[in-house]
């Protein structure tokens, strides 16, 4: 690894163990979380913060650290599901269809996945889809849902449903909002990258007429992250220029991976005969044969074991020591950077073939033989674009050593100056 002295401070469990999932997640993801939980309990503190909402589902790993480092029993937190979906969709009946492109999650989605996004079941519309000379598969930019003629019309056509929907599902949501007794001023928790769901939750609650202050906590944020909310990233909090969120450009879908919670996104909520509001969940996008954990789901619990032994580990060795280790959030980073934007082709046989599930499923690193790509040049651009961690698709389609975050850098910019 890039970076050892923290790890070599506490080995506690790692000199028996040799898992390498173990092991990865003990010297790279450890630090990252206590790192990420200090930081949180030091601005709580000083803002005057007692109550923590963190988001499923990847704040389902932040709670585990979070609940580990001392201080956090000066907090009350709450764990909680929700999803850009589940909050959205309760909204929708607020707005004209003129305004409907500014509630979707992506710039560009197809038929199926806008539907959906409207709460709504695909395979009930395909008719009136084709009717309208659209179909499922139809891909649309976000423009278009207020610019094309057929787009418009066919949302038209079904907008009634939408509103009936949206309407009772408001109801549901309001009823479990109810239920979490939120206070005037709470923090949320999530990974990132644009405080979305932290946005949609915050419409919901001033829908309701609660007058509450959403403080937002993430890892790190990007440069389209939602403005005017109050919304802080522990790496390098960035002011516009998206320079936290940069860092792990060539790796992203590897560190979402490693805060996967094998349950479903939430879908909406339910009142249950009791009254009360239950949350109903999409199924998990991973499955395993018969009883078989999937690879990416074992592979990530060794992952966060190994984490969470970590932090056990550093918080004994200060207790032992009484002597209080400071480090940045870059430092907290720099195993993971180095591992995610220089990878070994050893490192890459660990997470290549991981599925990543995103509207589309893909793998995180999947590269065909560089004579596959000569054929067919497409694929190569749709493989790379589609890919989630980019650096490592390089790494695996070349093998040799080159500098690859370098490349991708320059792409990057090549990319912005074209569109400028």
């Amino acid at each position: 690894m890039f970076y050892r002295s923290f790890t070599e401070l506490c080995k506690g469990q790692l000199k028996q163990c040799n898992d390498p999932y173990y092991i990865f997640g003990y010297e790279t993801f450890g630090i990252i979380l206590y790192g990420f939980c200090k930081w949180l309990i030091q601005d709580l503190k000083k803002e005057g913060i007692e109550n923590i909402l963190f988001f499923s589902r990847d704040g389902y790993i932040m709670k585990r650290a979070f609940e580990l480092v001392p201080g956090h029993e000066d907090f009350i937190d709450d764990y909680i599901h929700v999803s850009r979906r589940s909050l959205r969709v309760p909204l929708l009946w607020k707005h004209d269809r003129a305004s409907v492109s500014e509630l979707q999650p992506t710039a560009y989605i197809s038929m199926e996945d806008l539907l959906v996004s409207l709460g709504l079941e695909p395979d009930t519309y395909a008719e009136r889809l084709e009717k309208n000379g659209l179909h499922l598969s139809t891909v649309i930019k976000d423009t278009d849902i207020e610019c094309n003629d057929k787009v418009a019309c066919f949302l038209q056509d079904i907008w009634s449903d939408v509103v009936s929907n949206s309407k009772k599902e408001y109801e549901s949501l309001t009823t479990y909002i109810d239920q979490l007794n939120i206070p005037s001023k709470v923090a949320v928790v999530d990974i990132g990258w644009r405080g979305t769901m932290q946005y949609f939750l915050g419409k919901a609650l001033d829908s309701m007429g609660k007058n509450v202050h959403l403080r937002g906590y993430y890892i790190t944020l990007s440069s389209s992250m939602k403005r005017g909310i109050d919304i802080h990233g522990y790496l390098q909090n960035v002011d516009g220029t998206g320079k936290g969120c940069n860092l792990l450009r060539g790796y992203v879908g590897l560190i979402e991976t490693l805060f996967l919670k094998p349950e479903g996104s939430a879908k909406k909520y339910e009142i249950a005969p009791d009254g009360h509001a239950v949350p109903v969940l999409f199924d998990c996008e991973y499955k395993g044969k018969g009883d078989a954990l999937p690879i990416e789901i074992e592979a990530v619990q060794k992952i966060q074991e190994g984490a969470l032994q970590f932090i056990r580990d550093q918080i004994d060795s200060v207790r032992g020591t009484r002597k209080e280790y400071c480090f940045s959030s870059e430092t907290a980073f720099a195993n993971l950077n180095h591992f995610g934007n220089h990878p070994t082709l050893c490192d890459l046989k660990m997470f290549s073939h991981f599925r990543f599930y995103n509207g589309t499923v893909t793998c995180l690193a999947e590269a065909k033989p560089v004579w596959h790509y000569l054929m067919k040049p497409k694929e190569l651009k749709q493989d790379f674009y589609g890919c989630r961690w980019r650096t490592g698709f390089m790494k695996n389609l070349f093998k040799i050593p080159l500098p690859y975050y370098t490349v991708l850098q320059i792409m990057v910019k090549l990319t912005v100056r074209s569109q400028e």
